[in-house]
């Protein structure tokens, strides 16, 4: 059985590569977050606030009515696709070889479309309220800090500190930063304040042995933003802080070109879109990545 003459297990081996690729090395962030998945170009994400239980003053009262308060963050997804072709005389070696260079490219191609997305969500205008009409910006509910030192151990303290003031549980908790963030607590290491476990646990957390400390797990981004020249931000947050909404997860699509001598048309494509949910369940700290 064939498709377009291409054969339709080649078809379907060349899709499980490409999701390979993109759950190994495409993405780091996904898992991170709370995840629906739709159908629609738009997604609610309904929030649940704080209540409080009533006493029971009298035996066989009335059973009392608590109102819940409700309210909704809203979603909007965008497509992403990448394409490429495949010369017919390669078609079959690129096609099932898991490490060709075009799975690695559309696995990798996606997958930091899905980190981007989740890390604009950290500090971008939400929107609720009646017909979404509510802006509400990072600054008015997130914790924002801006340092005049290099990262440290003192700001992931900091983080912590403000995800207990925000009640988030212990479980969940994730930071980010970009290379030098890791350089930074790598030269802290040296300092003699510290216990010699925290030293130790910081090499290996920057050597890449051990991805927690402090509570954290950390990840790594070189798409992380730069507000200014020589600045860049890193964030911390629990993971229910943060919405991933996916109508289309990764899908592929292979077809031959009759208008390009047949060549194989590889097509991966996504439709996602993330917001922030919970505010004051993200931390942002701007460093300035000179600062020794």
């Amino acid at each position: 059985m064939s498709l377009d003459g291409i054969e339709t297990w080649h078809v379907d081996q060349f899709s499980a590569n490409v999701i390979q690729q993109f759950q190994q090395c495409g993405t780091r962030l996904r898992g991170t977050i709370r995840e629906h998945a739709i159908t629609g170009a738009k997604d609610f994400w309904t929030r649940v606030g704080p209540t409080t239980a009533v006493k029971k003053t009298v035996r066989h009262g009335d059973t009392p009515r608590v109102v819940t308060p409700l309210s909704e963050r809203l979603v909007t997804l965008d497509d992403w696709e990448y394409a490429d072709l495949i010369d017919w005389a390669d078609r079959y070696k690129v096609l099932l070889d898991p490490q060709a260079e075009y799975v690695v490219a559309g696995g990798n191609a996606l997958g930091r479309v899905f980190d981007a997305t989740i890390i604009s969500a950290f500090d971008a205008d939400a929107f609720g309220g009646e017909n979404s009409g509510t802006i509400t910006t990072f600054v008015s509910e997130g914790w924002d800090h801006v340092l005049t030192q290099a990262f440290s151990v003192a700001d992931l303290i900091q983080a912590s500190e403000d995800l207990n003031n925000a009640d988030a549980p212990e479980e969940g908790r994730h930071i980010v930063l970009p290379p030098s963030g890791f350089s930074h607590l790598f030269r802290e290491s040296d300092n003699l304040s510290l216990t010699d476990v925290d030293r130790a646990n910081i090499k290996a957390l920057v050597n890449g042995e051990i991805d927690s400390f402090m509570g954290f797990t950390f990840h790594k981004s070189n798409l992380l933003p730069s507000p200014a020249p020589n600045l860049r931000y890193a964030y911390a947050w629990h993971e229910a802080a943060l919405g991933l909404s996916i109508s289309e997860d990764l899908k592929t699509v292979i077809s031959e070109r009759a208008d390009k001598s047949y060549s194989v048309q590889v097509k991966v494509s996504a439709s996602l879109g993330a917001a922030r949910i919970q505010g004051n369940g993200v931390v942002r700290f701007t460093y300035d990545e000179r600062v020794p």
